[in-house]
């Protein structure tokens, strides 16, 4: 989904839209869209749909994160940010740090192959056929 243009680039989300709906059947989550305006939170095009025009609006929105696939306690962590952050990588992390270190891991590694597809001139489809072959 391409999310902002600019002159020479553009900022995109690739997505697998089963792990979306699967995202979209914890009620906690849902409680949390729902606080900033989604609604037909069955329906996972209307989700993304709005996503994306949060996504351009002026601020970001930060309930994003549980898209991108960060733990719902840290996205709710940041928001409120009553407490400090014990951790600092691709997310700040409120709790479970071996977990969000193990994650970080990963998304180093996911950085890598990524890099190394649209290095190769590699398309959207087979980018994500080497990404879910590697995790």
């Amino acid at each position: 989904m391409p999310i902002k243009q600019y002159n020479n680039s553009e900022t995109i989300l690739i997505y697998d839209k089963s792990s979306i709906t699967n995202i979209l059947k914890c009620e906690k989550v849902r409680s949390l869209l729902k606080t900033y305006g989604y609604t037909d939170l069955e329906n996972t095009d209307v989700v993304l749909n709005y996503l994306n025009i949060r996504l351009n609006s002026t601020n970001f929105p930060h309930e994003a994160g549980v898209f991108l696939g960060i733990p719902l306690h840290d996205v709710e962590g940041f928001i409120r940010r009553s407490e400090p952050c014990l951790l600092s990588g691709y997310w700040k992390v409120y709790s479970e740090v071996n977990y969000a270190k193990e994650i970080f891991e990963l998304y180093d590694k996911s950085k890598d192959l990524v890099s190394n597809c649209i290095l190769k001139g590699n398309d959207i489809r087979s980018l994500t056929k080497t990404l879910r072959l590697n995790f």
